[in-house]
């Protein structure tokens, strides 16, 4: 169902997400490096088109690979409390709002592309990271939890 035109007439110039790197930043020195890092993944609209209709035509075979090598979020929880690790972002001090914003801020610090970046270049990035936050979304029912365990 990927709108490779849509995505295509939608997609933002290279000045517009320094900007919004550096709205997203207010450490000027974290923001310039973030600036170095988006730019260095920026696609024009031509290789953002090869990109997504490359993904288009390739998405069969590559959606049943991830099936069968990504792991449910709740397996990793366990696996990440079974290492001793923190499970959840209160047990490092973080809100679920401050996640939620980290989501894009994750995007733009590293120039490693990520599904963050496909996300983002399909024209899905918010849509599916609102849908975590949902009550019946992964970090809307993770949410509910903690709360109930702490009644």
């Amino acid at each position: 169902a990927l709108d490779v035109a849509a995505a295509c007439a939608r997609w933002p110039s290279l000045r517009e997400l320094e900007d919004e790197v550096r709205r997203a930043h207010p450490d000027s020195v974290l923001a310039a490096r973030a600036v170095t890092e988006i730019s260095a993944k920026y696609p024009t609209v031509d290789g953002l088109q090869r990109r997504l209709v490359s993904l288009r035509r390739r998405w069969p075979v590559l959606r049943e690979r991830l099936q069968g090598q990504l792991l449910s979020p709740d397996t990793l929880r366990r696996m990440i409390a079974a290492a001793g690790a923190p499970a959840d972002p209160a047990e490092i001090g973080l809100s679920l709002p401050q996640l939620h914003a980290s989501y894009a801020a994750a995007r733009q610090i590293r120039r490693r592309y990520t599904v963050l970046d496909l996300a983002f270049e399909a024209g899905i990035f918010s849509p599916v990271v609102d849908t975590l936050f949902q009550p019946d979304g992964f970090w809307g029912q993770t949410a509910a939890s903690v709360a109930q365990r702490a009644w």
